[in-house]
């Protein structure tokens, strides 16, 4: 999703994920790859309970492109998509999203989740200042 030549890729134990998470999430979304099995879904709950904030997470495998961009309704004459409460609650409060295996998603899930991970939006609406927003993928060694 990122330009290559702009993104960094460096191997970090697990408790130096959680101050990666602690220092940078509130700015950037972050990947956290590795074999299943070592963690990730706990460093990232372990990081959201040291920031204070609720985590929230959504399964790749479980979601559907509606369960992202919303429903849309109709204000005056136009159309406005009312994002989920799990991605876009009602209290614009900070929160931990966490998007467990992202790559399990079909393709157009991941397009949907492009301007959630890039730009912090869900069409016309941002995210609350301050959420962190985490996915991982599983490494197959």
């Amino acid at each position: 999703m990122a330009d290559p030549a702009h993104t960094l890729t460096e191997t970090v134990t697990l408790s130096e994920a959680k101050a990666l998470i602690s220092a940078m999430a509130h700015e950037q979304s972050i990947l956290l790859l590795s074999a299943p099995g070592l963690g990730k879904s706990q460093v990232v709950q372990q990081a959201a309970a040291a920031a204070g904030l609720p985590c929230r997470s959504l399964l790749g495998t479980q979601i559907a492109p509606e369960d992202v961009s919303g429903v849309p309704r109709i204000v005056g004459e136009r159309s406005v998509f009312c994002p989920p409460r799990i991605l876009l609650p009602e209290k614009p409060e900070p929160f931990c999203l966490f998007l467990d295996e992202l790559p399990a998603c079909t393709p157009d899930v991941q397009k949907a989740f492009y301007s959630l991970l890039l730009e912090r939006r869900l069409g016309e609406h941002a995210l609350p200042t301050g959420t962190i927003v985490l996915y991982s993928v599983n490494r197959l060694k």
